[in-house]
């Protein structure tokens, strides 16, 4: 299974504070179960494990401006467009 979202994010970097708008991307899991987080069933806490073979792994497309991550939102047309985050290089910062 795969879950994208968008969000922004407040982050301060070096005492410079930035508001980064970023899309997020799981994959390679299953839900197990979920539990309503409130009486209106709208929000749900998901528990999930990785699939079998396979690393559950996530990815992070980040923007400058809002306008930027909503113009590629826009822009992916089919499936294979939005795979581009199960694709992504890791990146790691010692």
């Amino acid at each position: 299974m795969t879950i994208q979202y968008s969000n922004r994010a407040h982050v301060k970097v070096l005492e410079v504070e930035l508001d980064l708008y970023n899309i997020k991307g799981y994959f390679d899991f299953r839900i197990t179960h979920m539990t309503p987080l409130n009486p209106e069933k709208s929000k749900y806490q998901l528990f999930v494990e990785p699939l079998k073979e396979k690393r559950m792994f996530q990815s992070t497309f980040i923007f400058r401006t809002e306008a930027e991550m909503r113009n590629y939102m826009d822009n992916i047309t089919t499936a294979s467009d939005s795979v581009g985050l199960q694709h992504a290089e890791e990146l790691a910062i010692d």
